[in-house]
């Protein structure tokens, strides 16, 4: 489909971007992800029509694509030595939340036998995310693994 075509194109192009940008801007580049996430969920809760649903498709990819990177470099400046352990985690973090997400829509459309939470719902997760991230950024978002443990 078009959009699913869109959402991976916008998906690569958003990995390419923050690979080049990951380095130097970690917050800003994690909390547009988190806030392209809740555009595109509010493009698809209030407007209908294929502009608005490709224009999601887009930021729901750049999203998409910058996420891992952002929070594999995040979890490996702030994990220090335990670097491995860190990503294994958060691997399993990511899994966990995939299902959970499949979980909480499928309970979602079978009780209400429609797709028109989901969006909403969706929103609430990422602006929920985007908010953790604003609030703990000086930890869980450092410039630098040095920044952690200043001498």
């Amino acid at each position: 489909s078009g959009f699913l075509f869109t959402l991976g194109l916008a998906a690569i192009a958003g990995l390419f971007l923050t690979g080049i940008v990951v380095d130097r801007h970690l917050t800003r580049v994690a909390i547009a992800a988190m806030a392209a996430f809740c555009l595109a969920m509010l493009l698809l809760a209030t407007i209908g029509g294929a502009p608005a649903i490709l224009i999601a498709a887009v930021c729901w990819g750049l999203g998409l694509g910058a996420s891992p990177t952002v929070f594999q470099t995040a979890c490996a400046r702030v994990a220090g030595p335990q670097i491995d352990q860190a990503q294994s985690l958060l691997v399993t973090i990511f899994n966990a939340g995939m299902a959970l997400g499949s979980a909480i829509g499928g309970a979602l459309l079978d009780q209400a036998r429609s797709t028109a939470s989901l969006p909403w719902v969706s929103l609430g997760i990422f602006a929920g995310i985007a908010t953790l991230l604003i609030l703990t950024s000086a930890r869980s978002l450092p410039a630098n693994a040095a920044s952690l443990n200043p001498t």
